[in-house]
């Protein structure tokens, strides 16, 4: 189409992380449906690439090819053996776009966007963790001429959490203070994170509609110092985004934590920016169709659990694509003990961090109940029926999918936003359980506060075991029952956001209003 037919438009960008960027493709398809005058510009890299078309092609060929010509995704960023490099590549790309001068040319797959054919840009959706892409748009445009929403895909509580004020729970106040000092003292950015927003005295931790915790309960695993020190950069450069930003997208609902949606809109609102809780995304994308030879080991392997143990009778295990339990004592014997009570389950184990031994190796694929892969293909697994149970890290993204498809959930948190996810959905809910005695570290072994009088976790390989022995016979009580009810019931309300006065539909109409129209 030539830039006559369309009048708006939105530059699309997260970091070079899946999870951000899975539901970001699903907000743009979402509002290139409701208005068919915006052309958005997907700005991302050869990692990211393939999967954001994969997303793309699960949309039936009739719903596709209405919206095809509105969405280009174009690869600007070449190799790297960085896995998380900052894609400042995307820099340029935007000014050009910005600029309408020059052609852009997508490194994957050829194809050539003429920047003169587009409008000017008029909106722009970033991931606040992309900084360089936040201050290359405020170099070259000013927030009236590009206003930018900070992309935020996890859920409410959390954000308040991390840049919301002291007032709500938050440790948004700290962040001046850091500045502060820098400049004053020159000392390190990560130094004086760890110092002051992430100290803890075992005072309660809480946010609005969140149940308490204490504040070392929010570092409940042993991690890697690099992960440690990644986290201090980011939050350090979303506070730093988010400010510079107009508003925030938040893949959030009032289905799961009401107060929290309320107290951001509250806040952001005192202080000049729009808040959008837009979520649960993952609701509306359509299941694979296309079936590849380990999905298909997947599927012939559910079947079989199906056909001997019956319904939601597996256990799916899976961390994510970054975190992995540091005791690998703890997890070998939580896995050792369901291998020897033939609880069947599908290990996952993409981390770069993943480490167990060939031995348990072995003794996994010795078992007829047990399916080990680096790699699964999760919502494959999640919607078969064979699957009962989730064991998670509790990342946003996999709260989402597991609500879509009804699977609960029990948490094994890391650290970011999971431990407040998993108090929201264990705690708050009734609808989850999570593993406390696999909790490591000087932080992660200290007493929880829903234990705060009495009994107290002894955090060790044997309690670990136990508490587990203890959780598969809970999974076939009446207590089971409740969790799976109450589970069940949350992703039937949420399953209502989309409708056509829902929250997540009124909220996306509200921003397409606002910067659009």
């Amino acid at each position: 189409m030539s830039k006559s037919t369309f009048r708006k438009h939105i530059a699309l960008h997260a970091m070079g992380a899946w999870g951000h960027n899975k539901p970001l493709i699903t907000i743009a398809i979402l509002i290139a449906e409701a208005r068919k005058d915006v052309v958005l510009t997907l700005l991302t890299n050869n990692f990211i690439y393939p999967k954001v078309m994969g997303e793309l092609s699960k949309l039936p060929q009739e719903r596709y090819k209405a919206i095809e010509a509105q969405i280009n995704v174009l690869d600007l960023v070449p190799p790297s053996p960085e896995p998380l490099k900052f894609d400042v590549e995307v820099v340029p790309a935007f000014e050009q776009l910005f600029k309408q001068t020059g052609n852009l040319t997508c490194l994957s797959s050829g194809k050539t966007v003429n920047c003169s054919d587009l409008p000017q840009i008029s909106l722009a959706i970033v991931d606040p963790f992309a900084k360089y892409l936040v201050d290359g748009i405020r170099a070259i445009a000013t927030s009236s001429q590009v206003p930018i929403l900070a992309w935020l895909t996890g859920s409410a509580g959390p954000i308040i959490h991390a840049w919301g004020p002291g007032k709500l729970g938050g440790k948004g106040d700290d962040y001046a203070l850091i500045r502060e000092e820098i400049n004053k003292t020159g000392r390190s950015q990560v130094e004086l994170y760890l110092e002051i927003v992430a100290a803890t005295n075992g005072k309660v931790a809480q946010v609005p509609g969140y149940p308490p915790l204490y504040d070392y309960e929010l570092y409940p695993q042993q991690v890697p110092d690099m992960s440690v020190q990644a986290s201090a950069i980011f939050t350090m450069m979303g506070a730093e985004s988010i400010k510079a930003s107009n508003g925030i997208i938040c893949i959030a609902t009032s289905v799961l934590e009401r107060e929290a949606v309320v107290a951001c809109k509250d806040y952001y609102n005192s202080v000049g920016k729009e808040f959008f809780a837009i979520g649960p995304m993952s609701l509306i994308r359509a299941p694979e169709k296309q079936e590849n030879g380990i999905t298909s080991q997947v599927v012939l392997f559910l079947d079989k659990m199906q056909a001997e143990l019956g319904e939601k009778s597996v256990l799916y295990i899976s961390f994510g694509t970054f975190w992995w339990p540091s005791d690998p004592t703890i997890f070998e014997a939580i896995i050792n003990e369901l291998v020897s009570s033939k609880t069947p389950f599908i290990l996952s184990h993409p981390s770069p961090l993943c480490h167990f031994s060939d031995q348990l190796k072995q003794i996994i694929s010795e078992s007829p109940y047990a399916l080990e892969l680096v790699w699964s293909p999760q919502e494959k697994i999640l919607t078969h029926p064979a699957t009962g149970w989730f064991l998670t890290h509790g990342g946003w993204n996999s709260v989402q999918e597991a609500l879509e498809y009804k699977v609960p959930l029990i948490f094994w948190p890391f650290g970011a936003d999971q431990p407040l996810n998993s108090a929201l959905i264990t705690c708050q809910h009734k609808a989850g359980f999570e593993l406390l005695e696999v909790r490591t570290g000087e932080k992660g072994r200290q007493r929880p506060y829903r234990y705060k009088d009495g009994f107290c976790p002894t955090f060790t390989v044997d309690s670990a075991r136990k508490e587990v022995v203890d959780l598969l016979g809970e999974l076939e009580s009446e207590k089971g029952r409740i969790v799976r009810t109450n589970w069940e019931a949350l992703a039937n309300e949420c399953g209502k956001v989309w409708e056509e006065n829902g929250e997540a539909r009124l909220e996306l109409s509200r921003l397409i209003e606002k910067y659009l129209d």
